[in-house]
């Protein structure tokens, strides 16, 4: 019979090492989903939790067992037996910690049937085995007997109920699943006792009553042994409940706060592997970068992440660890960039760094693997590579040590290093050794330990200097701090430049085709004389005479060769403190600094034996003939350019006085001068201010002694110099190319004039040279003629036959076209130029004026009378009209009517006047003894 006291004893004892013993389970399976922070403590946790759990519940079941046989009356006096005692504790305590482990091991967190049946097969044998040891150290006067039924049924009993209280344990995170498991064990452990008690016969024997030994214990022995183990238990489940639930308390708070900040950090992937390679924990930022939730992952080997297979088949095959694992162990860290591969298939660079973590016992328990996505850096770092190797500037960079981290191939390149010449972290100072030794040169003006000096970039921040180098080479040099100490060089081989600029140097100051100064240089040198030399100072310049006629004749390539060999005779003719220039064209300058009239003399002697000897221009060897003009500082001027222009007025004076060679410059000069200028700026107002005016002169039939026509000739009043003479103003106009405004002008206005005449006279104008090769004066007389209605054959242009020589096939297509208009055209002046049968012959020519000057003395003397009668031979011959200028005398007159000339024109026929009123004729004036004016036949 048992005392129901301590049956309900014995189940409290058993209820609370049950509780107690979930609770542990629960502990252990719960840390086996431990993250990277929790791992190391993992193997210390889940043995310290594994034998609690068996000690706890081993003598939870001891004394569930021994305070329920203290609650039994056999009905006899008994004895325990001490080591039988011992032992059933022993057993039970050692098949509950191999159960327990059974279905607590593995690392998948998942408990299976199987090890759910065998574990609570163990526990279950160690309840049975506690029990009947326990009964068998039961020592009564009697002898027990045992249904064998019963005993089948109790240790069924203590198994059966262990594998729903496992996996409820195991399987389940809840309160009710934890005291359903609780009381299942309870009922494991009080169904194998009661009926295996149930099945207990112990049979009396008379006569026999327990002895007393050592190895045995009264009852109440037992009893105090039973209820001090039972307080302890009661204290230890307390005090490991507690302990336990504080340190989870703490360790889950700790691991909350931790776990939020990995899963915070989203820019780099953080996860945690386990020494075979198995991922064991998964953050927000992996999931992020390869697409896998923490539930596809975990579990998986870390080679489902390689998009590369950089371990080994063998390491693969058996689970063990990597080359980037055992890397890690022996070196604390392993760090690398490689292709990772994400959840779909698409693949990017990786930084990964990890790290082992050490267990409790010293061993690695774990890696953390920290993962960067550095394909936009490494991308960036591939532009930036490629921009470094193809950039036009050498590149060095030096760190806060000043050692080389830096350098770009442009860099080599420019000091001819070979690829193999290691220069990465080399002192700057060993490396322009380096630099300066493989290009096979030594810097000028510096020493080479300052070639590549901090001093630089930090003082001059971004200013650039330059490195002379033998080998005409220059390199430009710009340097640039950075922070930490550091500086970065760019450097740059100018050299081409500098040869360029040079020689663009040259070219702006010196003329291209002979090398001499041009004239801005010679301005220069000559101010820089003026100013240094304490001697006078002569300024010359130089014009070659009729080159122009040089050019035309044998083409301009024959005149560069004799430019260029005028060019070197000056300057070999000229002293050293001299220079000579070429101011464009066929004109030279020179000054030259003197102290004595003689030595002028002489140098200007030198330069004019330049042009004595005949010039070998290839085949051709001709005379160049020179015209010199000299002007003196400080007695002309002090100033270069007055000098200068005064020079030149002074060439122009010799030029025109042919033969004179060398003339120096006089005060008259700048008068003409003056003169010149004020002349050429009133021609430029004159049109607008009415001030031309134009008059006419009578053109004569000489055998008829009737007029013919009329010749307009052009007057100009200036407003301050009075009468301007045609002779004076025509050929400045012609330069400055105001004759095409005066010139339209003088058209308009005597065709209009003409056109108002009531006789068909015709009438005569002059045509510039300018005009001559402008491209539209046929289209202006065409316009004229129209605007006036003056018919084409009443008007007659006359031009010299030196306008039209310049350019004989522009002038004789100009024309042709003019003389398509039906406009008549007149040679003026013949024989006094470039008169010629081959002019004659090749231009529409209607009309031949022949030069007043042939009459001048053409009365006394037979030659010129000669010449007259050659030329109206040659008239009459080409049926040509020949016109005589300038007839003065009826002397004059009747001989020119005795050579045949049949026209002509002069103050004896009539003076230049108003145009005649209309209707009127001139009278015969053949034979008369004065000169007829218009104002005769007013």
């Amino acid at each position: 019979m048992h005392d129901l006291r301590f049956v309900l004893a014995a189940a409290v004892i058993c209820c609370v090492s049950a509780g107690t013993t979930v609770a542990l389970l629960r502990q252990i399976q719960t840390r086996r989903h431990m993250t990277a922070t929790q791992v190391n403590d993992r193997a210390y946790w889940a043995r310290r939790a594994l034998l609690g759990a068996a000690a706890v519940s081993g003598f939870g079941i001891w004394a569930t067992h021994f305070i329920a046989m203290m609650g039994y009356d056999p009905g006899v006096p008994v004895r325990y037996d001490v080591p039988l005692t011992l032992l059933s504790v022993t057993v039970v305590v050692v098949l509950a910690t191999a159960g327990f482990a059974l279905v607590t091991s593995g690392t998948s967190g998942k408990v299976g049937l199987p090890r759910l049946t065998c574990g609570a097969v163990l526990i279950g044998l160690g309840i049975s085995c506690m029990h009947y040891l326990g009964m068998a150290a039961l020592l009564a006067p009697g002898k027990m007997q045992w249904e064998r039924s019963f005993v089948v049924a109790s240790v069924a009993l203590s198994i059966l109920p262990m594998v729903p209280a496992l996996a409820l344990t195991l399987r389940r995170h809840g309160r009710a699943s934890a005291v359903a498991a609780a009381t299942l064990m309870t009922l494991a452990v009080v169904l194998l006792h009661f009926v295996a008690m149930a099945g207990l016969d112990i049979q009396p024997v008379a006569g026999v009553t327990p002895t007393t030994g050592r190895t045995d214990m009264p009852p109440e022995a037992l009893a105090a042994i039973v209820a001090c183990v039972t307080l302890g238990l009661l204290a230890m489940a307390a005090i490991i409940l507690i302990a336990n639930r504080r340190a989870d308390q703490a360790i889950e708070s700790g691991h909350r706060e931790f776990r939020a900040m990995i899963n915070a950090i989203t820019d780099c992937a953080i996860y945690l592997i386990d020494p075979r390679g198995r991922i064991l924990s998964w953050n927000a930022g992996a999931t992020r970068m390869f697409g896998y939730t923490p539930d596809d992952i975990i579990g998986h080997h870390a080679s489902r992440l390689q998009a590369q297979p950089i371990w080994p088949e063998a390491d693969l095959a058996s689970g063990g660890a990597t080359d980037g694992l055992a890397v890690a162990a022996n070196t604390s860290s392993c760090s690398d960039v490689s292709l990772r591969l994400r959840a779909d298939g698409s693949t990017f660079w990786g930084d990964s760094t990890l790290e082992p973590i050490q267990g409790t016992d010293a061993r690695i328990a774990a890696f953390a693997c920290v993962v960067r996505d550095v394909s936009v850096a490494r991308e960036n770092r591939l532009h930036l590579d490629a921009a470094l190797e193809h950039m036009h500037h050498g590149l060095v960079v030096f760190d806060g040590e000043a050692r080389t981290r830096l350098v770009n191939r442009q860099f080599r390149e420019l000091w001819h290093l070979p690829d193999q010449e290691r220069v990465i972290a080399t002192h700057y100072r060993d490396l322009a050794d380096i630099c300066l030794r493989s290009a096979h040169c030594e810097a000028t003006g510096m020493r080479a330990d300052t070639l590549f000096s901090q001093n630089y970039a930090v003082s001059h921040h971004t200013a650039a200097r330059t490195v002379e180098l033998h080998g005409d080479r220059v390199i430009s040099i710009t340097g640039r701090p950075m922070p930490g100490g550091g500086w970065v060089l760019t450097l740059e081989d100018i050299s081409d430049r500098r040869r360029a600029e040079a020689r663009l140097s040259h070219m702006a100051l010196h003329d291209s085709l002979t090398g001499l100064p041009n004239r801005s240089s010679f301005i220069s040198g000559l101010t820089k004389a003026l100013g240094n030399s304490d001697d006078r100072v002569a300024v010359i310049v130089i014009d070659l005479d009729r080159f122009k006629d040089l050019n035309d004749s044998q083409g301009h390539q024959i005149g560069d060769v004799a430019l260029r060999a005028v060019a070197a005779r000056l300057r070999d003719a000229m002293p050293p403190q001299g220079s000579v220039a070429r101011f464009g064209g066929d004109e030279f300058a020179a000054y030259l600094p003197f102290r004595s009239m003689d030595e002028l003399h002489a140098a200007l002697a030198r330069l004019t034996a330049c042009f004595s000897a005949a010039f070998s221009l290839g085949d051709l060897a001709c005379i160049v003939d020179a015209s010199i003009g000299v002007s003196i500082s400080p007695t002309d001027h002090t100033q270069p350019t007055p000098l200068t222009a005064y020079a030149d007025l002074a060439m122009y004076r010799a030029k025109a006085k042919f033969g004179t060679g060398v003339c120096f410059y006089e005060s008259s000069m700048n008068a003409a001068a003056r003169r010149r200028n004020v002349i050429a700026a009133g021609l430029r107002q004159a049109l607008a201010s009415n001030e031309f005016s134009l008059v006419y002169q009578v053109l004569t039939d000489l055998p008829s002694g009737q007029p013919i026509g009329y010749e307009a000739l052009l007057r100009w009043e200036h407003p301050t110099e009075g009468h301007v003479s045609p002779a004076e103003f025509i050929p400045i106009a012609e330069s400055t190319g105001d004759i095409l405004g005066i010139g339209e002008w003088v058209l308009r206005e005597a065709c209009t004039t003409a056109a108002g005449w009531p006789e068909p006279y015709r009438i005569a104008v002059n045509l510039s040279g300018v005009q001559i090769y402008q491209s539209a004066i046929d289209q202006l007389i065409a316009k004229v003629l129209h605007a006036t209605g003056l018919p084409a054959d009443r008007l007659e242009l006359e031009i010299t036959e030196t306008a039209i020589i310049e350019d004989k096939t522009v002038a004789l297509d100009m024309l042709r076209r003019i003389k398509a208009l039906g406009v008549t055209i007149a040679i003026d002046d013949f024989g006094t130029g470039h008169s010629s049968l081959g002019t004659l012959h090749a231009f529409p020519i209607d009309k031949i004026k022949i030069d007043r000057s042939f009459l001048l003395d053409a009365i006394n003397n037979a030659q010129a009378q000669a010449i007259i009668r050659t030329v109206v031979a040659l008239g009459q011959s080409l049926d040509i009209p020949i016109l005589a200028e300038g007839v003065e005398t009826p002397d004059q007159a009747e001989m020119l009517q005795r050579l045949g000339c049949s026209q002509v024109q002069g103050y004896y026929f009539g003076r230049p006047g108003p145009p005649p009123p209309p209707g009127t004729r001139l009278p015969t004036i053949v034979g008369q003894s004065r000169p007829v004016t218009m104002l005769d036949v007013a």
